[in-house]
């Protein structure tokens, strides 16, 4: 993206002193996102300086598993490790269940702090080209388990509960807030939920932020942009997921869509390939797969509905 000042590496010095630092990646170098399949594959998460594309068939749920990586990046920058059904689950048995909950956010937070060098918030940035930020931050919401079709209706019909997130309490209401003629189950569940909710954006290290630009109208150097004004916000930029790579212009082309090609998309990866190197973090994209492999990807034999395709730096 802007020069390179790096004057390479030379093998004595790496076989003398710098082994470590610069051959064999160490836990700091990844970023984990917690589903074992791409933690596994990654050998501990995605590393800092790469680009990962995620290729599928149209409607194969390329977006939704950019999500889920954006959720799981999320969660483990924030140490909540348990799978948020069984928290809720829990939760909404007892006031008691919610206090040793806070406390175990509480406990990790300070437990990962341990290892920064500031108290800035660390940031997963997702940068939309298809969805709007608002459809993105909604699927994203639905993602972290508790804010399901159902409560989405109780919101919109039940004018009370309508009026308990219309402040700027937000998701934080109590019984006595709920609507007096609710069941007692469903009230302590939505108690659980403003609960969690209000935990986890208390005791926080990492945000999760989506950014949405019109499709063809941005390049790498924007996400660059886009880095440099949420460092200049105090953040600490962690990864950069993009959905996705083909709705991008090459860097110094005016392409539009019917442009675009596998070549084009290339070189968008190269470019982003620099952004990573330069940033020091890892980017993802998902893009569509040839109209070949779409076709193949609808035959009965194929088990697989995605391919996963790791572009690494050389």
């Amino acid at each position: 993206v802007v020069e390179d000042e790096s004057e390479g590496i030379a093998l004595n010095s790496v076989l003398s002193k710098d082994f470590l630092k610069t051959v064999v990646r160490t836990r700091q170098d990844h970023i984990k996102c917690g589903i074992s399949i791409f933690d596994s594959i990654t050998n501990g998460g995605f590393e800092r300086d790469r680009v990962y594309l995620l290729s599928g068939k149209t409607g194969g749920g390329k977006s939704t598993v950019l999500l889920n990586i954006g959720y799981g990046m999320y969660k483990c920058g924030n140490g909540i490790l348990l799978p948020e059904l069984n928290i809720l689950k829990k939760m909404a048995e007892s006031d008691n269940n919610i206090k040793i909950f806070e406390n175990y956010c509480k406990a990790n937070i300070e437990r990962l702090r341990q290892n920064d060098k500031d108290d800035k918030v660390h940031l997963i940035l997702y940068v939309s080209l298809e969805n709007t930020d608002y459809e993105t931050i909604k699927r994203y919401m639905c993602r972290m388990g508790f804010l399901t079709s159902i409560f989405w209706e109780l919101i919109e019909r039940d004018p009370i509960l309508k009026n308990c997130v219309n402040t700027d309490n937000g998701f934080k209401f109590t019984m006595e807030n709920l609507p007096p003629n609710m069941d007692f189950k469903l009230k302590r569940r939505l108690i659980a939920i403003s609960s969690f909710l209000e935990i986890i954006n208390k005791y926080k290290r990492t945000e999760f932020k989506v950014i949405w630009k019109p499709a063809y109208s941005i390049s790498t150097f924007d996400i660059l942009a886009m880095i440099k004004k949420q460092e200049r916000l105090g953040y600490i930029v962690d990864c950069v997921l993009v959905d996705y790579p083909d709705k991008m212009k090459p860097v110094n082309s005016d392409s539009r869509k019917s442009d675009q090609s596998w070549d084009s998309l290339g070189k968008i990866i190269d470019n982003l390939k620099a952004l990573a190197k330069q940033c020091n973090i890892p980017v993802l994209g998902v893009s569509q797969i040839t109209r070949q492999g779409n076709k193949d990807s609808g035959n009965k034999n194929t088990i697989l509905k995605i391919i996963v395709l790791i572009e690494l730096i050389a």
